[in-house]
């Protein structure tokens, strides 16, 4: 008989387990796929006594384009029993100009979330919000002023994933503004792409699993698992992205005010429809300039401002529809992409 208690016990402890365990779908490219993203992360939740099992679908330089037309990848998410399936888009397509976003990308993404949803109703999307180019996008910075550097780059990305996320109704992990925190600490000591300056390196990477440790379980991290990082940088990340996470300082793009200085605010900038203005707030320097540019890139505005923290520009004279408005402010770029609706 007591045979038989410890092997119902066994049974019962064992299903347990796997009940608890979260089954999550990589949807990605190389920047999931480079240093293995998901392991990073299985073994960050193992060693928090959590459990997760995952699947990927990351061939290099996929869109989202790229998965709906998988055919093997929609028929492993119509199995359903699906826990989270994070869903990063190839790197320069969420940046792309408003119109091409909107045909190109806005419409894909919103597929294979619907079909996930469908299919694993008790499931979660997690958009995995990546970085921008180290310096930029050379090649692209003539078409787009975004991608003409690091900053405005992934001030983009940014906001095109939130949106993603905020239209429906998923949620973000928000990797890339994390790497912006990280830069806007100490620029020259930044260090989390590869030698391409596209990808992310081993410190990168374990930085962006940390952040998603914090999305997927809502709660700080504390893993004694480093990879083959040294234990005091890799409690560092673990540590930085906790403290974000435990402030919500990642919930807006760029807005790291909260935890900075009064002299290293992140300028705040707002579009005032019903004004036809934008609002501009924590101006630092002296003659900071304001550049418009349509969304062909073309230049239609340019103006010096005076000597002041806040500034409204007025925009009434512009058509209606997209604009992006660069600022740049000492040494800092700002970018901010509004749509002028009346």
């Amino acid at each position: 008989m007591k045979k038989i208690y410890i092997f119902v016990f066994t049974i019962v402890f064992v299903c347990c387990l796997n009940a608890q365990e979260l089954k999550v779908l990589f949807v990605g490219n190389s920047y999931t796929y480079v240093n293995d993203l998901p392991n990073l992360l299985k073994q960050l939740a193992q060693t928090s006594n959590q459990n997760i099992s995952t699947t990927s679908f990351t061939p290099g330089g996929a869109r989202f384009l790229t998965h709906w037309q998988n055919e093997a990848l929609k028929q492993e998410i119509r199995k359903g029993n699906y826990d989270i399936m994070i869903l990063q888009g190839q790197s320069q397509e969420v940046a792309f100009p408003p119109s091409q976003f909107q045909a190109e990308v806005y419409p894909y993404a919103k597929k294979l979330d619907s079909l996930f949803k469908e299919y694993n109703p008790e499931g979660r999307v997690i958009f995995f919000m990546t970085w921008g180019y180290r310096y930029g996008d050379a090649n692209n910075c003539q078409f787009y002023p975004p991608f003409c550097s690091y900053e405005s780059m992934s001030m983009e990305l940014c906001q095109n994933y939130s949106t993603l996320a905020s239209d429906f109704q998923s949620e973000l992990a928000p990797i890339g503004n994390a790497w912006l925190y990280l830069y806007n600490q100490d620029a020259n000591s930044f260090d989390l792409h590869s030698s391409d300056n596209s990808h992310p390196n081993l410190r990168g990477s374990y930085f962006s699993a940390c952040v998603l440790y914090t999305t997927i379980f809502q709660t700080s991290i504390s893993s004694d698992y480093y990879a083959d990082l040294s234990s005091q940088e890799a409690l560092s990340l673990q540590q930085t992205a906790s403290m974000l996470f435990n402030n919500s300082v990642l919930s807006s793009c760029g807005n790291f005010s909260s935890l900075n200085s009064e002299e290293q605010k992140t300028l705040s900038i707002k579009y005032l429809a019903e004004n036809n203005t934008i609002e501009i707030n924590n101006i630092i320097g002296k003659n900071a300039v304001v550049e418009i540019y349509n969304i062909l890139g073309s230049k239609i505005m340019e103006k010096i401002l005076p000597n002041v923290t806040q500034y409204f520009l007025n925009v009434k004279d512009l058509q209606k529809g997209y604009y992006i408005l660069k600022i740049t402010d000492k040494e800092n770029i700002s970018t901010y992409k509004f749509n002028k609706v009346i």
